[in-house]
C-alpha cells in the first residue's frame, strides 16, 4: 500500500451497483487496499450475490444487497443511507441506469458516478451510434436535475482487454486488422488502474462536482502495440488496415438497423471506428489528465500490461 499522502475523503458510504462484473472486481481490490477509509455496499442480483460474496470474503468494510434492476422500489430500499453510488453496469444493462439514478435521487443519495469509463460521449463526433446512446440518456438524466450530484469517469480504452478480437488482433492467424491509419493515439488505463484511480477520486470528489474527470495509464497506437506482440510472441503479424469510410458505412447500417446493434460484430466495428478515427484520445498529453495530481498511483505501462495480457 503507498506511503504517500492521501486526502481525506468527504464521503465514506459507497454503493457500487453491478458489483460482479470485470471491471468491478477491480475497483474491490481498490476498495480492498483502501482499508477502512470507506465503507462499501455492493448491489448486485440476486443471482450473482455467492459470486459478490467470494470477492470480499474476508473483508469486514464490505456488505452485499440484492437488488432487482428492475424494480425502483428495490433499489431505494438498498441505497438508503448511501452518500455515493457508482454504477458498474455492463453493456447489456445500461438499460437500466435511468431507473438507478431515479432510485438514488429517492434515497437521498449526495453523489452518481454513472457507468461511463470510457471515452467521452458528448464530445464525441459519432455521439448517435448505438453504443452510446445508453449513456448519452443518463447523462440527460442527472444533468436535468438538482438533488444529486455526479462526476463522469473517462479512461479511454481498457489496455488489459486490447488483445481480444474484438479489437481486430488474431494470434492464432498471426494478423491485426487496423482501422485506418496504425499510429492514431489512443488513451488506454487498465482495469486494475481504473479501479485505483476510482478510490482517488472519491477522496477528491468535491472537485470533481458535475464534471468530467480524465484517467489514463499511457497513450499508444496500434503499431505501438504491434512491436509489443511482435516483441512477445516473437513472430511476425500480418497487418491489415481497413479503409474507415468501409467502417463507416458499416456502422451506420447499425444504426438504421437497431435489431443489430448488440451484435458482438456490431460493437466491434464501432469500438475499432472510434479508435481508427482518434476520438478515443482524451488529450494529447497524459501529463495533463486529472490522474496525473493523483499522487498515491503509479499508472501500469504499456510494457507492462503488454506483458500482463499478451498470450505467448
Amino acid at each position: 500500500m503507498s506511503s504517500v499522502a492521501k486526502p481525506q475523503p468527504t464521503y465514506k458510504n459507497i454503493a457500487l451497483v453491478g458489483g460482479s462484473g470485470n471491471l468491478a472486481a477491480h475497483i474491490i481490490e481498490a476498495f480492498k487496499q483502501a482499508g477502512s477509509e470507506f465503507n462499501v455496499t455492493i448491489l448486485t442480483r440476486h443471482e450473482s450475490i455467492d459470486k459478490a460474496r467470494k470477492a470480499i470474503e474476508g473483508y469486514s468494510q464490505f456488505d452485499i444487497k440484492g437488488v432487482d434492476y428492475t424494480d425502483k422500489h428495490s433499489i431505494v430500499q438498498a441505497l438508503v443511507g448511501q452518500e455515493v453510488a457508482i454504477s458498474l453496469l455492463a453493456y447489456a444493462a445500461f438499460a437500466y441506469q435511468p431507473t438507478i439514478i431515479e432510485a438514488a435521487i429517492e434515497a437521498d443519495v449526495k453523489w452518481f458516478i454513472p457507468s461511463e469509463f470510457g471515452v467521452d460521449v458528448e464530445r464525441h463526433p459519432n455521439k448517435t451510434l448505438p453504443m452510446f446512446a445508453q449513456k448519452l440518456r443518463a447523462r440527460e438524466l442527472l444533468e436535468s436535475q438538482s438533488k444529486l450530484a455526479y462526476t463522469y469517469i473517462l479512461v479511454g480504452e481498457f489496455a488489459d482487454v486490447f488483445v481480444l478480437p474484438l479489437f481486430g488482433i488474431d494470434f492464432e492467424k498471426r494478423t491485426v486488422n487496423i482501422p485506418g491509419k496504425g499510429t492514431v493515439p489512443i488513451t488506454f488505463t487498465s482495469q486494475s488502474d481504473i479501479g485505483k484511480y476510482t478510490v482517488a477520486v472519491l477522496r477528491r470528489l468535491p472537485q470533481f462536482k458535475n464534471k468530467s474527470v480524465l484517467f489514463g495509464s499511457f497513450i499508444a497506437s496500434y503499431d505501438d502495440w504491434i512491436a509489443e506482440i511482435e516483441q512477445a510472441t516473437g513472430a511476425k503479424f500480418t497487418v491489415i488496415h481497413e479503409p474507415l469510410e468501409e467502417l463507416e458505412s458499416r456502422v451506420s447500417s447499425y444504426i438504421r438497423d437497431k435489431s443489430t446493434a448488440y451484435q458482438l460484430h456490431a460493437i466491434s466495428d464501432q469500438i475499432r471506428f472510434a479508435n481508427g478515427s482518434g476520438t478515443v484520445l482524451l488529450g494529447p498529453d497524459i501529463n495533463t489528465y486529472d490522474s496525473a495530481s493523483f499522487n498515491e498511483v503509479v499508472p501500469e505501462t504499456l510494457h507492462e500490461v503488454a506483458t500482463r495480457v499478451i498470450p505467448k
